[in-house]
């Protein structure tokens, strides 16, 4: 399947759709507006604890949708995790209104069950809706997707805060929050139309790949796929390649051809049971070695760290561990710049956009990098080693370094950076896990909220105490201990990234050979 037959699954539409107008929505009435307007309440501690309602509840969202992947369609838990962000805006536009702190609380809370039970089960039928092999392309499209529809509500927020005269007062602020507000349910409504039914099946991918084999008779690699990777069509997870070596290249024979086909022809029941769902991308000899008799030793444990076995677990701690820097500080740089700055209402939009921009300009750039040349993971490594470098001068700005001009600039860098490598990270993950774990996988991602919960709190008490750039300044050393965590995943999945260009490689040769889309 080419990239482009991607985009013919109605599940992979809708989710985009839903994705853009959901978070165009969030970027005019939440994303920097509300711990402004709740700053302006309760100060830094009570933005500290509308986050952790957020959080907590999310973890309670997720933990239902994870809970209930096995057990009910995704269709059922996005329904009703829709059914809950339909409550929570007039909640929420009725809290804006009153200016009561408890009431936010409780709103927060709303949205929260909204985003854990949305967003783990939206994430995972987007994943059995896209083969492994194109997952990096789409889900880093998704993610920019994500980050530049946020330039739709900041400019949105931009033009009207103007329009009433670029203050940062209560009003002004419960009118672009309340518009911002009343358009979510288009968002939502479009949940309703995700359906199970839309997922990949075994079919025409298997074919595309018999057709890979059938006209790549030459493949000139070390190491190569044999078989290619068949992605099953809507539904199954990948059964994974043969690898054969060859010092000058691999010839595949009329009976290897036989055999696949087949192989690929062979949709019955039992077929189905043994073969699919049984490997992944990441699995290797090195997952049998550390589950044998003689594998309880320290050297069985360094084995599996170091194995592709091993990725998703550390991605999703490094993830895990991101969020905890990230919630003392993302809810606070904002209010840094309004307080210590002065920035206007304008000039705050203008950055976002601007950074929203550049996220997903780096975004694509490190998914081109990552796929064709040093890595996925490697390539999210130098990112936020970038990333975290600029929100430590954002910290240690004193005297010259602390001018308005240089502050902006250490701040739009440092969230374009650090934004632009979620999309990257989940097609990893996703890629290593089987089918029927990707809902638990997603529920799993979801509880980094309860951290950004926790720390978020922290970061108001630390930020009343110590002032803004000390939480910075902590943040920073956090992100660089998650970064080294990072790095033996990376080279793990070093030989899996190598397995994998080499299979579109060759499907991309088939496609031209054969005239497939």
């Amino acid at each position: 399947m080419a990239s482009g037959g991607v985009f013919r699954n109605r599940n992979v539409v809708l989710t985009m759709a839903f994705n853009f107008l959901d978070g165009a929505c969030f970027s005019v009435w939440s994303a920097q507006l509300l711990p402004v307007l709740v700053n302006s309440l309760g100060g830094d501690k009570a933005v500290g604890w509308c986050a952790a309602a957020l959080g907590v509840a999310q973890i309670v969202g997720a933990t239902i949708a994870g809970y209930t992947a096995d057990k009910l369609p995704r269709k059922v838990v996005i329904r009703i995790g829709a059914f809950s962000g339909l409550v929570a805006v007039p909640s929420t536009i009725v809290t804006v209104q009153l200016l009561v702190m408890p009431s936010f609380y409780i709103s927060q809370a709303l949205w929260g069950i909204y985003l854990g039970m949305v967003s783990t089960s939206s994430e995972a039928l987007f994943a059995d809706s896209v083969a492994s092999g194109h997952r990096a392309f789409i889900y880093n499209l998704k993610w920019i997707i994500q980050i530049v529809c946020y330039c739709v509500g900041y400019l949105v927020a931009l033009i009207m805060l103007l329009v009433m005269g670029n203050v940062w007062s209560t009003k002004s602020l419960q009118i672009v929050m309340t518009v911002g507000l009343a358009a979510h349910p288009i968002a939502q409504l479009l949940l309703l139309l995700l359906k199970d039914e839309n997922a990949l099946r075994v079919g025409d991918s298997d074919l595309q790949a018999a057709a890979a084999i059938k006209n790549s008779n030459t493949i000139p690699q070390k190491k190569v796929l044999q078989s290619t990777l068949t992605t099953t069509l809507i539904g199954e997870e990948e059964t994974i390649v043969t690898y054969a070596e060859n010092k000058t290249s691999i010839q595949v024979n009329a009976k290897d051809e036989e055999n696949l086909s087949l192989g690929l022809q062979n949709n019955s029941k039992e077929y189905r049971e043994d073969h699919i769902n049984q490997t992944n991308v990441c699995e290797t000899d090195t997952y049998l070695y550390f589950n044998s008799p003689d594998s309880h030793d320290y050297r069985a444990i360094v084995s599996w760290i170091c194995s592709p076995n091993a990725v998703p677990y550390m991605v999703c701690f490094t993830d895990f561990w991101m969020a905890v820097g990230s919630a003392m500080t993302v809810q606070y740089i904002t209010l840094f710049l309004v307080h210590d700055y002065k920035i206007t209402p304008t000039l705050l939009m203008g950055a976002y956009i601007i950074i929203s921009c550049s996220a997903a300009l780096c975004a694509a750039i490190v998914r081109y990098v990552g796929e064709h040349y040093i890595g996925r993971l490697p390539a999210v490594i130098a990112v936020r080693i970038v990333g975290t470098t600029f929100l430590l001068l954002l910290a240690i700005a004193r005297g010259p370094m602390a001018k308005f001009a240089l502050v902006v600039t250490f701040f739009i860098i440092r969230n374009a950076t650090m934004n632009s490598t979620m999309g990257i990270t989940r097609s990893v993950i996703m890629d290593c896990v089987r089918k029927e774990s990707r809902a638990k996988w997603s529920a799993f991602e979801s509880f980094s909220s309860f951290t950004w919960a926790g720390s978020a709190v922290i970061g108001g008490y630390i930020a009343d105490a110590k002032g803004y750039q000390f939480t910075f300044f902590i943040t920073a050393i956090i992100h660089y201990a998650g970064i080294l965590v990072l790095i033996p995943a990376a080279v793990a999945m070093h030989g899996a990234e190598t397995r994998l260009r080499a299979v579109k490689r060759a499907q991309r040769e088939a496609q031209r050979n054969t005239g497939f889309s």
